[in-house]
Order: C-alpha cells, then structure tokens, then sequence
C-alpha cells in the first residue's frame, strides 16, 4: 500500500506526464476495444441456441437472385436428404400489429412446425410453435409467439400475455408463447418481433406460403462441403417431383434453379455482416496496430521520465531505498496509469459501442419497416455475400401476390436498384 500511495503522490507532482499518458492509453485501448466489440456483435456472436456450430442454411437461387422454397418441395428434400437431421423452413416479413390498443409496424418470422426441434429452444413462458400449429401449409394455427426483446420492451414482461390476443393485418392471433431471452431469430440484425406458424401469411397478405432458407442441423461428420454436394444432387430432383404446370411453365421461362448454397448458420444470417464485415475486420487490425504503437510511445515516454530523475532515484537509494523498492515504485505508477486508463477506456468503449450498435441495428430495422410500409405487398432487394462474391436478390419483406409480379418486381428492380429500396445501392 506504502508504494502504491508513493506512486500516486508521484503522478500527482506529475501532472502534464500523468494526462497524456492516460489520454493516450485510453483512445488506443478504448478504440480497439469498440471496434473489437462491434466486430463481436456483427460477424463473430454465435446465435444463443444449444450447439449453433451445427447449424447450416440451405437455399437455392437462379443465377445471382435468391428464389423461395415450396412446402411441398421442402418437405421432399427432406424426405431425400441424408446429411441434416431434418431441415425446417424458414420466412421473413412485415405487418400491421394491434396489441393494446396500440398499431405499429412489426417484423414477423414464419417458421414450419419443425423448427422448434431443430433450434433445440426452451420458451420463457408457455411454449414455442411446433408441429401441430403447421398440420399443412394450407392450414396453420392462428397463433403467435413474441420475441423475448418485443415482450420485455413493449408490454413491460407481462406474464399474463399467454393466451391473449393480438391484431395482426386485421387478423386475430392467440399468444402461446414468448422467446427464450438472446434469441432474436436467425436473422441477427432484423429480428423478429412476433414468430407466426409458415404459411398463416398466406392468410394475413395473400401469399402463396414460401420458405426463403431452409435450415438443420448437420449429421455427426457432415461438413458445410458434404452437404454442399449432397444438396446439388437432391435439389434439382426434389424440384423436379413436385413441379406443378405452374412452376413448369415458369422453370421453361425463366431457367431452372441452378444456384445451390449451403452456408455456416452459427453466427445466424445478417445484412450488416454482409456489408461491413471486411470493413470491421480492416478497421479493428488498424485499432490493434494503434494500441501497439500507444504503447511503444508511453513506454518511451516512461524511459526518457527515468532518465530525468536519475537524480531523485540516487537520493531515494542514499536514504536506504534498495534497487527492488525503487523499481518496483516505476511498476506501480505504470500500473497504476494503465488501470485508470482501462477504466475510462472501459467505461467510453461500453457507452460508444453500445450506442453504435444500437444505432446500425435500428438504423436497418427502421428502414427494413419503412420499405415494407411504402411497398407492401412487393419484393425488395438484399443483399447477399458468397465467399467469392456479392449478389442482389428480392428480400422477402413482402413477397408479391403472384409470380408474374416476383419476377417484374424482380426485373425493375435489378435494373434501376433503387435508392429508396436499399440501403447501399451499389452491388459491389
């Protein structure tokens, strides 16, 4: 204690010294630590399910779009598929929600009655959606299930929300249940607010019930590649046996799907990841070579310091001090300098960078509600990242009332990629 209180006594008579220091060390700890936390909460948090490093997504496209996958056509590719335990299906949308009185604008996530087994989710109250909600797609349950976030924040935690009533598109649905707390869906970035059974959107916004991933979980030595090959083989025939002359017609004109992706879900699927993960990547590697310069430049600072007292130090050791105390006093005011500059570091980082976070995740969901609202009932575009490029597809918002609109939709808006519709215009 007698070298702390002497090495606290020695920055205070050091004034200008003990400042710079401590502002120095503060902005490198504090700006690698935020950049290293936004890193985290974008491309690195795992989804907070049982083992997520076995999830995988499966989706197929037609050359750089993204295309949706039928009930039926869902439920024949997990009749041939040998690499997941099962895969469920999985949707995303916006609609007009009244609870209390109380009309806004929600995220809603349709899920097949599979879902529940695959994600391995324990509800906080009642239960979650499971498969005698989704008998067929044609005729699921009127309920719903709240996200953990939308109860807590909108309806206070109240445990009484089991078994009441919500509005959604003038549509009544009975609550059964409310998310575990961390999950926010698959979607990390753009959660969902209420988890409706696949296909009760049909009923809500007229359309056809369509599942844009698909999601399990892989067999004991499957791998991301095994899959990848398997899926090649049993898409184009599962597709093929459950082609209506519809879709047949429709396959003739527009090609057939020949774009198969399976990709890592551990880390969910997310459009900020997408846009700024290499970005987050670059920016953090320069903050970790900004700390490591700060601290090569106080610890210069500290040697010239030393020097300059040489003086002082010869009294202190003529008095009886021994060359371990007056080393060990230069320790403790480095130690001392760098903990207060961790606690203004820390205390900066937690605040700045929960408040980015917060504000790029509100950010997208604002405008994700906005679009919804300005063109219900029509696609818009996201965008998507291969490991080896980056594509625009129709993001399924709002999906179209037929496939003639999907593909105009699709058409106007690959050709003039709207401002208005996306958030970063350009592809590349």
């Amino acid at each position: 204690m007698s070298m702390i209180r002497e090495a606290t006594l020695g920055l205070i008579r050091a004034p200008r010294f003990s400042v710079t220091v401590i502002l120095t060390l503060a902005l490198a700890i504090g700006c690698v630590g935020t950049l290293g936390n936004l890193l985290y909460a974008v491309a690195l948090r795992p989804l907070s399910v049982s083992e997520p490093g076995q999830l995988a997504v499966f989706y197929p496209g037609r050359g750089e779009g993204l295309i949706g996958i039928y009930p039926n056509t869902l439920a024949e590719i997990n009749r041939q598929q040998t690499v997941f335990d099962e895969l469920c299906g999985i949707s995303r949308g916006a609609f007009s929600v009244r609870i209390k009185d109380a009309t806004s604008r929600r995220v809603w996530e349709g899920v097949d009655g599979s879902c529940a087994s695959v994600l391995r989710l324990q509800p906080t109250l009642g239960r979650v959606i499971g498969r005698e909600d989704v008998p067929t797609p044609e005729q699921p349950a009127r309920v719903a299930v709240l996200s953990y976030r939308f109860w807590k924040q909108s309806l206070g935690g109240d445990s009484s929300v089991v078994g009441s009533t919500i509005v959604a598109q003038n549509v009544p649905l009975t609550v059964i249940g409310v998310g575990p707390a961390g999950y926010d869906g698959i979607t990390t970035d753009i959660g969902p607010d209420v988890t409706i059974p696949l296909g009760l959107e049909s009923q809500l916004q007229g359309f056809r019930p369509l599942a844009l991933w698909a999601l399990g979980r892989l067999k004991p030595g499957e791998t991301i590649d095994s899959a990848l090959a398997a899926m090649k083989v049993v898409w184009p025939l599962a597709y093929a046996a459950t082609a209506t002359q519809t879709s047949a017609q429709q396959l003739a004109r527009l090609g057939s799907p020949d774009v198969v992706r399976v990709e890592s879900a551990a880390t969910g699927l997310s459009e900020l990841r997408t846009q700024y993960e290499r970005a987050l990547y670059a920016l953090t590697g320069f903050g970790a070579l900004l700390w490591a310069l700060a601290c090569v430049n106080v610890g210069g600072v500290f040697l010239i310091r030393t020097i300059a007292r040489e003086t002082e130090l010869k009294i202190h050791a003529a008095l009886g001090a021994s060359r371990a105390r007056l080393i060990g006093r230069i320790a403790a005011e480095a130690a001392l300098l760098v903990a207060i500059a961790s606690v203004l570091a820390f205390g900066a980082m937690s605040t700045v960078g929960a408040s980015l976070i917060r504000t790029a995740w509100t950010s997208g969901r604002r405008e994700i509600l906005r679009v919804a609202r300005l063109h219900g009932g029509g696609a818009l575009l996201s965008r998507h990242r291969s490991r080896r490029r980056s594509y625009w597809s129709p993001s399924p918002l709002c999906w179209p009332r037929t496939c003639g609109s999907y593909v105009r939709c699709l058409l106007a808006l690959r050709t003039t990629r709207s401002r208005s519709l996306v958030s970063n215009p350009d592809p590349d």
